[in-house]
């Protein structure tokens, strides 16, 4: 890339990449300025992007700017619904018409529950790690929360994008496809969140469209009227995520950009992780796509002073008819 960046003043920290065809399946963090000079096991020490750029994509710049107009219509809800389904089973999933078979087993995540944890840690909401993290519920808590969190089973499609699906809880001993949310059922949610956070294989990956660009599960998220996602261009593994994500949630609780948040739980991830997990395969897949503006919270200072007047008031009745 350094052609590319060449020309660039020092003064520049930040780029947006809209990519075209089979750009859309890499992350640019990974790309280097500069050749290694010599070879190294210690993937950590890579001149790598991600050291002098932090990176956000779009899709086109024109729906960039609809991130962006919608990020401000919506309220100032930070509250997060995060999913980590139990799979009640691990049979294969039912063959849908001609199509092969999505995924040979449903397996139990063990990483998923660490993540809803940390997210616990900084932002209020509901939390569910059980059976009854279903499509079901999902579908009626949703539009109440302004930051929703998956953490579950993925899975794309890059024959037929509406066949892309997300796995929750099943809770039938039935092998049917009830349990998975595809992209019809996610374009029709009423959604008002902020951010969705895509903590599953694939979320970024799917067909090419020429002109529209990759019809990804994030994608139809964004076409549910939510203005950022944060997604996975391949298949990650389930303990990464779940020391990547208490990094990136800590920073967006202190107001950071979505994408500065994301760059910088990298960093540490790198700085912090086991030597045989600092390949990008373990952190580079989740990206930050749409509008990046800091989560909108609530003015907790105005409920403190609603909350102090509401006292004065109280005592002041309470004296009032004391006296009398």
């Amino acid at each position: 890339l350094k052609p590319a960046l060449a020309d660039l003043p020092k003064s520049i920290n930040q780029l947006t990449i809209i990519p075209d065809g089979s750009l859309n399946y890499i992350p640019f963090e990974i790309l280097t300025n500069k050749i290694a000079q010599t070879p190294s096991q210690d993937f950590s020490k890579m001149p790598y992007l991600l050291y002098n750029y932090q990176i956000k994509y779009g899709y086109s710049s024109t729906l960039l700017r609809e991130n962006k107009n919608r990020s401000q219509e919506l309220s100032s809800n930070s509250n997060c619904l995060a999913y980590a389904p139990v799979y009640q089973n691990n049979q294969p999933i039912a063959q849908i018409g001609t199509m092969r078979t999505l995924r040979n087993t449903t397996t139990n995540l063990k990483g998923t529950a660490l993540q809803i944890q940390a997210v616990a840690k900084y932002f209020g909401g509901e939390f569910n790690q059980s059976e009854t993290a279903t499509k079901q519920n999902f579908i009626k808590q949703a539009p109440n929360f302004g930051i929703l969190h998956l953490a579950m089973h993925g899975e794309a499609n890059f024959e037929n994008e509406k066949m892309a699906n997300l796995k929750f809880a099943n809770t039938s001993d039935t092998l049917n496809d009830e349990y998975l949310m595809y992209h019809s059922d996610i374009v029709n949610l009423d959604l008002n969140a902020q951010l969705v956070v895509l903590s599953a294989c694939e979320t970024g990956l799917g067909k090419y469209i020429y002109g529209e660009g990759i019809a990804s599960l994030g994608r139809s998220f964004m076409y549910a009227g939510v203005p950022s996602i944060v997604m996975s261009l391949w298949k990650v593994d389930d303990q990464s995520p779940s020391e990547l994500m208490p990094f990136f949630y800590k920073r967006l609780a202190k107001g950071m950009s979505k994408d500065k948040a994301l760059h910088d739980a990298k960093i540490e991830y790198l700085e912090k992780a086991d030597f045989a997990n600092l390949h990008p395969h373990y952190w580079a897949g989740f990206v930050a796509i749409g509008d990046v503006q800091p989560i909108k919270r609530q003015n907790n200072i105005m409920r403190w002073m609603l909350g102090i007047l509401f006292l004065l008031s109280f005592l002041a009745l309470y004296f009032i008819v004391k006296k009398g």
